[in-house]
Order: C-alpha cells, then sequence, then structure tokens
C-alpha cells in the first residue's frame, strides 16, 4: 500500500526557510539546503547552541524533504497558493470599504445577511425585496430554494453541490437561497416555517 505522502506544515514557508525562490531548481534547493544544514548541525554549534540548531535543522530537513520531491512540492505550491489567496480575500473582507459597499448592497437590497452566492452566480439569493422578481424570473420554471444558515460549515459544504446542480440545470429549473435566520419572515410566507434550523 502507497504511503500518502504528510500534509506540509503551513505555518512555515519552506522556501524561504531554505532561501530559495519559488522557481528554484531542484539542484538549487539540494544546493541550498547542503549549505545550511552544515552551517546549522548541532556538531558545528557551541554547546549552548545545541537545542537551537537541532530545532533549525530539523525544520530544513521537512522543508527539503516536500520541496525535493515534485509531487509533494506541486502539493504544497497549490496548498500555500491557496493560503495566501484565502489570507488576501480574508484582508478584503475586513477592510472598511468592502463592509461599506456590503452594507449600501444590503440596504439596496433588503438583505439582512451577506449573499451567499455571489452576484455572478446561477443561484440566487432570496429576500423580501426580491422574491417576486425572483419567483417571475422562474417563468414556469421549478424553483428550488436552498435553506441555509450563514457561517454553517454544514451548509458551506453543501452550497458548492448546489451551484454545481444550478449550473448542471440551467434552463431547466430556477434555484434560489434563503437565509433561514436573516429572512424568517419570508422563510413563513412561502410555507418553509417548519424547517429545523439546527445550529451548526
Amino acid at each position: 500500500m502507497a504511503r500518502r505522502p504528510p500534509r506540509p506544515n503551513q505555518t512555515t514557508d519552506h522556501y524561504a526557510e531554505l532561501g530559495v525562490p519559488t522557481d528554484a531548481s531542484v539542484s538549487e534547493i539540494t544546493a541550498a539546503y547542503r549549505r545550511l544544514a552544515r552551517m546549522w548541525h548541532p556538531d558545528k554549534r557551541a554547546a549552548g547552541e545545541a537545542a537551537a540548531a537541532t530545532a533549525r535543522l530539523a525544520s530544513l530537513n521537512a522543508a527539503y524533504t516536500v520541496l525535493k520531491d515534485e509531487e509533494r512540492r506541486r502539493m504544497y505550491d497549490l496548498q500555500r497558493d491557496a493560503t495566501s489567496a484565502s489570507t488576501a480575500a480574508e484582508h478584503r473582507r475586513r477592510s472598511p470599504l468592502v463592509r461599506l459597499a456590503r452594507s449600501a448592497r444590503g440596504a439596496l437590497l433588503g438583505r439582512r445577511a451577506p449573499a451567499s452566492f455571489g452576484w455572478a452566480s446561477e443561484v440566487r439569493e432570496l429576500s423580501e425585496r426580491n422574491a417576486r422578481r425572483v419567483m417571475r424570473a422562474a417563468g414556469g420554471r421549478p424553483l428550488l430554494i436552498f435553506v441555509h444558515l450563514t457561517g454553517s460549515s454544514r451548509c458551506e459544504r453543501a452550497m458548492g453541490e448546489v451551484r454545481r446542480a444550478a449550473t448542471a440545470l440551467r434552463g431547466v429549473a430556477s434555484f434560489a437561497a434563503l437565509d433561514a435566520e436573516a429572512e424568517q419572515r419570508l422563510r413563513q410566507e412561502l410555507g418553509l416555517g417548519n424547517v429545523e434550523v439546527e445550529v451548526p
């Protein structure tokens, strides 16, 4: 049975650890590792620095183990890119200008909760102000309503499936999303009052 490679440690940057650029070749990575391993080997350090040198050598070994192997390096780069993208998205989300824009959008569209599916999605967000328009836009096609809780990890996972279903059934059915907590009155009007709201 093939062993699965260990997941890279996302708290450290392996490239920075070895002092190499992200596009470094394997030979450059090996040369940098060997140079640093000789410098940080515990036998080459003073007795008081042995513990720190051992820890540093262990982190160098971890970085080299990931970057020397093509498959592990590819996986590490993908995870590293995803982490940096989500960090950038988090910074944008917390920006005062973005919060102001979301507040204005909520005031204009009547949303009490942030849009879960985005503007360009096949899945329309339902609010009291746009419910009639969304239902008219369905044009006689079935309207499938995804009732969700903002911030629920289970609902977040299900949103991907709803997006894929909406794309696959484009023209056959219409999809809408309804935040169960933010739009309680609309939920009652649509006859979805008996939906169990499970706290995540």
